[in-house]
């Protein structure tokens, strides 16, 4: 019989001192014991009840006991019992206990042994047998036949360096993102007067290319890294749970944090979890899936101020698509290392799985919140806004409106531009504000421009170019807007109070109701 003990003393199932599953948590002493010899019939029987209890998901059945079975008179192609009619093999021997099982000289081409418990099992001169066939399967002390040589431990760790790499690139390229998030003032945005140093290749891209840019860089990179990770699961599907020489497979791989997410999927290794499995796993995935999806909400954050509608737009979309493809990924990585045919089967046309429909919907719904929040940022009616100072009276602006001063309020995000006391023209050297250096003004071209309930007090805005921009409720107090160009401009609700208008240019086209 197999008893599981370590070397130690320690139980089998204890954490190691490093913090991982461990090495040689389990060496089962094979002790010698009378095999049971089944007949064919028997051998159906068993097979049968085995299904059953797998179909049944119940841990409080007494799953079948199968261990110290001499299987090698028995005729595997003359039953058939698979899990289900999609399982790619006929005979269903998962998660079965096979513990010094005698294998013989029978044939397993079709014979499901992952996630098996086969510690002790004699599997020597079995044929045909396949090392995918033991994916998830403990194999402390058994004897393996010279087919199954694991060749894809090696492809797992070459492309787990890969991985580490563009992992580290893509969180790399998400604190970037942060931190040029929370340098960027309002007004940068505003004039795109400011660049952006790009790591590695060291270039500078200007302030506005860059939140157009870096957003689809990063959706590139997070989709690809996936792609490949991808490969990845799929060759540590293949991996035992427990090597025979008694090492788990987190030891076996490539030390890094993603691949000890693969224990959580084996069933063979559920009972010897290390204390801080759950925190590791939760960590991996919120980096690996979710940093991405992250760092787009933080762009469309800081870049909705600038009320550029197909920039937001843009942003939305990818917000959109990371968050959709990080649910599918992960979807597709759970029922790849977890085995699942049945699933795996959905994804050969994924089209016709009405998951991806449905967790679709859930991402739109969440796309719907910022979608929402820019429209009542853009068009939106604040409270306490009369329909005479603001001319948008709908009932979806009236809404978005609030739902944008609730967000100021107990956010403390304002969805509207923040320029007070900015030099948006740039004003020449040793400034007096004579008549004729306000002629040398370098002006800032705000045509047309997005600019409602900004706040602009004390902002330098001579010779400006607001032809046609909405400022609507802004705040302009105190503003220098000498010679600025207003024609068509929608001042409506704007605060102008101790503003200078000397030489603003205006039309018939410029509305001032409710102005102060």
């Amino acid at each position: 019989m197999c008893v599981t003990e370590s070397r130690t003393g320690r139980p089998a199932d204890g954490p190691t001192g490093n913090g991982r599953i461990g090495a040689r948590v389990t060496e089962p002493e094979c002790e010698p014991t009378p095999l049971r010899r089944i007949t064919q019939a028997q051998l159906r029987a068993l097979l049968a009840e085995h299904r059953e209890w797998l179909k049944a998901g119940r841990p409080d059945w007494r799953q079948p006991d199968l261990s110290r079975i001499d299987f090698s008179g028995c005729d595997f192609s003359d039953v058939s019992s698979p899990l289900s009619p999609d399982s790619p093999y006929l005979v269903c021997l998962r998660q079965a206990n096979l513990q010094d099982a005698e294998f013989g000289q029978a044939a397993l081409e079709d014979v499901d042994l992952r996630d098996a418990n086969l510690d002790c099992a004699d599997l020597s001169q079995a044929r045909n047998l396949l090392e995918a066939q033991l994916g998830g399967a403990s194999l402390c002390h058994t004897q393996l036949p010279p087919s199954a040589a694991f060749k894809a431990l090696d492809k797992v760790n070459d492309l787990s360096k890969t991985a580490s790499g563009i992992f580290l690139s893509m969180l790399l390229g998400c604190v970037y993102a942060w931190l040029v998030n929370s340098a960027t003032t309002d007004a940068q945005l505003l004039t795109d007067s400011s660049t952006s140093r790009l790591p590695i290749i060291q270039t500078d891209i200007a302030i506005t290319s860059f939140y157009w840019d870096a957003p689809a860089v990063l959706l590139g990179l997070y989709l690809y890294f996936h792609i490949y990770m991808q490969r990845l699961w799929e060759g540590c599907a293949k991996l035992p749970a427990v090597f025979p020489g008694g090492e788990t497979v987190d030891m076996q791989t490539y030390p890094w944090l993603v691949n000890d997410l693969v224990c959580r999927h084996f069933v063979q290794l559920q009972g010897r979890r290390p204390p801080l499995a759950s925190l590791q796993a939760g960590l991996c995935i919120l980096l690996a899936w979710w940093a991405v999806p992250f760092s787009l909400l933080m762009f469309w954050m800081r870049y909705v101020r600038l009320h550029d509608t197909l920039g937001t737009a843009l942003h939305i979309l990818m917000l959109f698509a990371a968050t959709w493809a990080g649910i599918q990924l992960y979807r597709l990585a759970v029922a790849t290392l977890d085995r699942d045919d049945v699933r795996l089967l959905r994804w050969r046309q994924p089209l016709r799985d009405p998951n991806i429909y449905r967790y679709g919907a859930i991402a739109l719904a969440v796309c719907a919140v910022p979608a929402f929040l820019s429209y009542g940022a853009f068009w939106g009616r604040l409270p306490g806004d009369t329909p005479q100072e603001a001319g948008h009276t709908s009932l979806a602006s009236d809404v978005s409106g609030w739902v944008v001063d609730m967000m100021e309020d107990h956010l403390g995000d304002r969805p509207f531009l923040d320029i007070n006391g900015a030099d948006i023209c740039v004003k020449p050297a040793n400034w007096t504000a004579t008549d004729k250096e306000v002629l040398s003004v370098k002006e800032a071209d705000l045509k047309k421009r997005n600019l409602r309930y900004a706040r602009a007090y004390h902002t330098f805005l001579a010779r400006a170019d607001l032809q046609g921009s909405d400022l609507e409720c802004a705040d302009l107090r105190q503003a220098d807007l000498q010679r600025a160009e207003l024609q068509g401009a929608d001042l409506r609700g704007t605060n102008l109070c101790g503003a200078d208008l000397q030489g603003a240019i205006l039309d018939e086209k410029t509305r001032f109701t409710g102005a102060e």
